[in-house]
């Protein structure tokens, strides 16, 4: 049965001063069929303020309210219409109904509630009840917030990525489990956003006489270690100092094999570097099956010396077509991917130590940071458990 919670000032003070004396709110809930959280209410606001506590105003606009007869739907006068279009400038209304009611909580005391709710499509029982959950929290709430400051402790550290790769991240890190879905509310309640960009495509060019591109779409059909190795060079400035970056990626694990640094424009030495790092790991491993070696149509990786390096090697050569890096999807992808992590995440623009930061974070890149092309597993964590 509905507990009827209408009760005038003089009933709410017998039953308040009954549970006073000793009495059991369950008992008197039952005995004047009001809830014993309503009782609660009334005993707070008789402790605060007595007998005028118990007086409800709900849903009634004050003097002050009615003499500025502020009623958004139907302004009396052409300065009350002014009037509502300065309250339209003034209120930012947020999209979700948390963002709505933190307006009118904070707008209340200069336009009337009735007013407000109406404007925002709001109901006052609705507002009333969330005002009462910032009073009293529920568990579900206390425990959403908890999980919130985690989220955004993981999003301040790593600023360039979406919700998906923090709930993974959390997963892996924390142990917590969460939905994607219920991250991705928790970032829409608190506004956190990714800070990476996005790319367009562009239409493709001519394929390249010298090497024939060899992968086109078979990326994803990739079964082994090694079997096509992609790389390309980056570019970026730190402190005013120019540098070239070249990665090798094995693109059946996204697994940085390679790398080459150097901070004069046009130095060589950083595709050299990153080569000889792979045909070294080749070596170790012992990689006997064909191996693909994809690039750009860049000047050293079509150059005669870069390529004689592959001869001990049953390695093939094979490029994108001319300005076509859709045509190198991986690295492409993970070299815009890199660079915003590093200047985002790892502050690479004030770092002293080019170098080191950049050893590091391929570090972190091959056994900490999982990747959605991997189910979210880490390089190094995809590999073990494929049995390589």
């Amino acid at each position: 049965m509905r507990k009827n919670n209408m009760k005038t000032p003089k009933e709410k003070e017998i039953i308040i001063k009954q549970y006073i004396n000793g009495e059991s709110t369950t008992k008197l809930a039952d005995e004047f069929n009001v809830s014993r959280r309503q009782i609660y209410r009334w005993l707070k606001n008789y402790e605060e303020k007595g007998f005028d506590g118990l007086i409800s105003n709900t849903g009634k606009a004050s003097t002050h309210h009615k003499n500025m007869g502020l009623y958004l739907r139907k302004p009396k006068s052409r300065e009350e219409e002014l009037e509502i279009e300065l309250m339209k400038k003034d209120i930012e209304i947020a999209r979700l109904k948390k963002g709505y009611a933190v307006k009118i909580d904070e707008y209340k005391n200069k336009y009337t509630i009735k007013s407000l709710c109406e404007y925002m499509s709001v109901s006052r029982s609705g507002y009333y009840k969330w005002k009462y959950r910032q009073e009293y929290p529920t568990t579900k709430m206390i425990s959403r917030q908890s999980d919130i400051n985690l989220i955004k402790e993981i999003h301040k550290k790593h600023p360039s990525h979406g919700y998906r790769w923090i709930n993974t991240y959390a997963r892996n890190k924390y142990g917590v489990i969460w939905s994607d879905n219920y991250v991705h509310l928790c970032c829409k309640y608190e506004n956190i956003k990714s800070q990476g960009k996005h790319y367009q495509w562009k239409k493709p060019n001519e394929e390249h006489k010298t090497f024939n591109n060899l992968v086109w779409n078979g990326w994803k059909y990739l079964s082994r270690p090694y079997e096509v190795i992609v790389s390309d060079m980056t570019a970026f400035k730190v402190k005013g100092i120019y540098y070239e970056l070249t990665l090798y990626f094995d693109a059946w694990n996204k697994e940085i094999i390679g790398y080459g640094l150097v901070s004069r424009k046009g130095d060589t030495k950083s595709y050299y570097d990153g080569l000889n790092q792979v045909l070294i790991k080749i070596k170790e491993e012992q990689i006997e099956e064909p191996i693909i070696l994809h690039t750009d149509q860049g000047a050293v990786y079509s150059s005669t010396p870069y390529n004689n390096l592959l001869n001990e090697f049953n390695i093939q050569r094979s490029m994108s077509r001319a300005g076509t890096p859709t045509d190198n999807p991986v690295n492409e992808s993970l070299n815009g991917w890199i660079k915003e992590e590093l200047f985002i995440d790892f502050n690479l623009k004030h770092s002293n130590d080019v170098s080191n930061l950049i050893k590091l974070y391929i570090d972190y890149y091959n056994y900490e940071r999982p990747s959605y092309a991997l189910n979210y597993k880490t390089p190094i964590q995809y590999k073990i458990e494929s049995g390589f």
